[in-house]
C-alpha cells in the first residue's frame, strides 16, 4: 500500500516526536528541496531551525506536515518519507511529556 501524506504526518508526530532536529531537518530539506521543486511550491517554507527554533512544537509541527503534503503534490512523498522513517531517535526533537515536568 503507498503511504499518503497524512499517514506519514502521523507518524512523525506520535511518540511525542515534533520534528527532525536542526541539522536533520536542514539535510532533509536540502535534499528533497531543491530549486525546481520550490519554483512549483511557492507556499513552501523551510525548516524553522537557527533563530526559529525557538517557536513552539505545534509552529515546528505544523511546518513539517506542509513540507510532507508538499512532497505529495510533488511527487517525491515517497523519498521524503524513506528520509523521516529512516531518521534514528536522537534525531529527532520530542516534546516535553507532562510525565517529563517536576512537580
Amino acid at each position: 500500500m503507498r503511504e499518503d501524506a497524512e499517514s506519514l504526518i502521523a507518524y512523525c508526530r506520535a511518540e511525542g516526536r515534533v520534528c527532525p532536529m536542526p541539522s536533520q531537518w536542514d539535510r532533509f530539506w536540502r535534499r528533497h528541496f531543491k530549486e525546481e521543486e520550490l519554483r512549483r511550491a511557492p507556499n513552501l517554507s523551510g525548516p524553522l531551525i537557527l533563530a526559529a527554533w525557538s517557536c513552539d512544537n505545534e509552529t515546528k509541527m505544523d511546518c513539517l506536515a506542509n513540507q510532507i503534503r508538499w512532497a505529495e503534490k510533488l511527487g517525491i512523498l515517497e523519498e521524503v518519507s524513506s528520509y523521516l522513517r529512516g531518521l534514528e531517535k536522537k534525531d529527532w526533537y520530542f516534546r516535553k511529556m507532562q510525565s517529563d515536568v517536576p512537580a
